[in-house]
């Protein structure tokens, strides 16, 4: 709503009330409710309550400048995870081997990816600031289906920011890693397991984006 609101105070926002008993009195004299009232037509926001907040988020689609390696971007027309998603994860790009990375410099504090975990989820590798890495599998003990989630770098101090995520060779354990009761799929359908892959859509971040640059080490390299 402040996004909104900086961008034009004089913008209209419609509240969805649920109707309850204490409303039927101003109802029946045909008004509405007081806390349905409209609002002056110019607002002035006030200060944040936190300063953490995220005024600042940023929703990106991942493009080809942030991609070294095996990658393909999906269509709904030829994939189905493409064709599942596409409401709400109109860009869908597909490492399509080991060695496949993501790499995104920004100025900020926080960056997450959306992404898919399922039945074909590889393992990828998180790096910032040559920090790490951190091995995170795309597959959980739910991972009878896909699903979205998220994949986040964890707070950073404010700054310039290199964060590098990468299909890894490794394979997680996916008999292991399941929920007991959803063994059993597995051992009906291995072949829906057999996938060692990674999709992922698009950036949330509280920052800025800096220039992309293949190669680059470091924020600084990437300028």
């Amino acid at each position: 709503m402040r996004q909104i609101l900086h961008a034009d105070p004089a913008t209209d926002i419609c509240f969805v009330y649920t109707l309850s008993e204490p409303m039927l009195p101003d109802l029946a004299k045909g008004v509405f409710p007081k806390a349905a009232s409209a609002a002056p037509a110019t607002r002035t926001l006030p200060d944040p309550l936190r300063s953490d907040h995220w005024e600042s988020a940023k929703l990106i689609p991942i493009d080809e400048t942030m991609l070294r390696g095996p990658w393909r971007k999906v269509e709904p027309a030829t994939d189905e995870r493409a064709k599942a998603f596409q409401a709400r994860l109109p860009v869908l790009w597909k490492a399509e081997a080991p060695g496949a990375e993501l790499a995104v410099a920004f100025e900020g504090t926080l960056l997450s990816l959306y992404d898919l975990a399922g039945p074909g989820g590889g393992v990828v590798s998180v790096s910032v600031d040559g920090n790490g890495p951190k091995s995170v599998p795309r597959f959980d003990g739910y991972c009878t289906y896909w699903r979205i989630t998220q994949l986040t770098t964890g707070t950073q101090r404010a700054g310039r920011h290199l964060a590098v995520f990468t299909l890894e060779a490794t394979k997680p354990d996916k008999a292991a890693l399941l929920f007991e009761r959803n063994r059993a799929d597995y051992g009906k359908h291995p072949e829906k397991y057999a996938d060692h892959t990674w999709y992922v859509s698009s950036l949330l971040l509280l920052g800025d984006m800096l220039p992309q640059a293949a190669g680059a080490t470091n924020a600084d390299d990437a300028r």
